[in-house]
């Protein structure tokens, strides 16, 4: 019996004393594991622990009965992801209780048979660990998956500040939320004159890291299934060589701050357009005559340059603030260019409409005085 213990002994070549080789193997393997199976379980907890304040931060009061039910269908994946991961979680306790418990049995091995299941039980080890890895990879791609639905809702919130705005801004008119599943475009405005339409503008609000030409056609394509005329892109990214405020085939693309002066700037053209639409016999012919310039790029570089010089204008009048009489030439320059921009609307339309157009008096030349 005491040949059995010595020879499951070594003795350190340093200080001397015997080491019990069974237990020194079990042990450190069992410290490993046990550390390196904490440290992950802590990390995943922490991990999923800020993703769910992050969705719940970033998550917006819903008013609305679909967007309400919406949000109880995340919410039921949401937890049905939550118990899958504790069905892993449970999983990954059960292996280690199992490796816990081969540790106990190598150690209650006779010594002759002690080198061989020493092999057998380290294979099954490295089974266990290979599955123990498996289920760490699938638990990353399942908190990926959980994090892909805050993009979502940053985008639904830049709808819902638009959609707000809009009806706050022209309380008069129609602003129109298209239900989330349904076809077409986010927000449909329609600009009403003396209670009938004017005209009408599709908004697709869009949060994405890149801007995909896709959103181009569809858009256009959603447009014309609404019966609108205009058809605007409200995103963060934009194209490449292209400005905020600008036209990209026949559709306007800016960000949220240029939103709120383009809009205007189109509600305005749609307003005069209609007018002149209305005061005409022969609607048809001057339809298509309007249609065609509100498509073409005369109208397309006048309205830029409107929405260009409101902007340019408020970046003014903040600085003025600081240096106002270094920046009252520049301002003075910015009304004459506005001015400028819409004496050339005004021009073109007329020259479409003729004498139809009521005239604006502060546009028109000065008549020639009597002798």
């Amino acid at each position: 019996m005491t040949q059995n213990k010595d020879t499951q002994h070594i003795r350190c070549p340093h200080c001397h004393e015997k080491v019990d080789i069974k237990k020194a193997i079990a042990s450190a393997y069992q410290e490993e594991m046990q550390h390196t199976f904490d440290k992950k379980i802590d990390q995943e907890r922490e991990k999923a622990r800020k993703e769910t304040e992050k969705k719940l931060k970033n998550k917006i009061v819903n008013e609305y009965e679909e967007e309400m039910k919406q949000k109880d269908l995340e919410l039921k994946t949401y937890s049905e992801k939550v118990v899958e991961f504790n069905k892993m979680k449970t999983k990954m306790q059960s292996l280690e209780r199992k490796n816990k418990e081969m540790e106990s049995e190598i150690a209650l091995q006779y010594e002759d048979k002690l080198g061989l299941e020493l092999d057998k039980k380290d294979t099954l080890i490295q089974e266990k660990t290979i599955k123990i890895e498996q289920l760490r990879s699938d638990l990353e791609k399942m908190q990926k998956r959980a994090g892909q639905g805050s993009v979502q809702l940053q985008g639904e919130a830049q709808e819902i500040q638009i959609e707000e705005w809009m009806r706050k801004e022209f309380p008069e008119d129609n602003i129109t939320e298209i239900k989330k599943g349904a076809r077409g475009a986010d927000v449909v405005h329609e600009v009403m004159i003396n209670g009938e339409i004017a005209g009408k503008i599709c908004i697709e609000s869009k949060r994405a890291k890149e801007f995909q030409n896709s959103w181009i056609e569809k858009v256009k394509e959603d447009a014309k299934n609404s019966g609108c005329q205009i058809a605007v892109i409200v995103t963060d990214v934009l194209p490449k060589n292209l400005l905020a405020g600008q036209q990209l085939k026949n559709v306007w693309v800016c960000n949220i701050t240029q939103f709120k002066f383009l809009i205007h700037s189109l509600r305005i053209m749609t307003c005069e357009v209609s007018n002149i639409i209305g005061s005409q016999k022969n609607r048809t012919n001057k339809t298509s005559l309007m249609y065609n310039y509100i498509i073409s790029h005369e109208f397309r570089n006048e309205v830029e340059t409107i929405v260009n010089s409101f902007i340019k204008l408020q970046e003014d009048l903040e600085s003025e603030k600081r240096s106002f009489n270094t920046q009252w030439s520049k301002r003075e320059k910015l009304h004459t260019t506005i001015i400028k921009s819409t004496s050339n609307i005004y021009g073109s339309l007329k020259g479409i409409a003729g004498n139809s157009i009521k005239n604006v008096e502060k546009l028109e030349l000065p008549s020639p005085q009597k002798k």
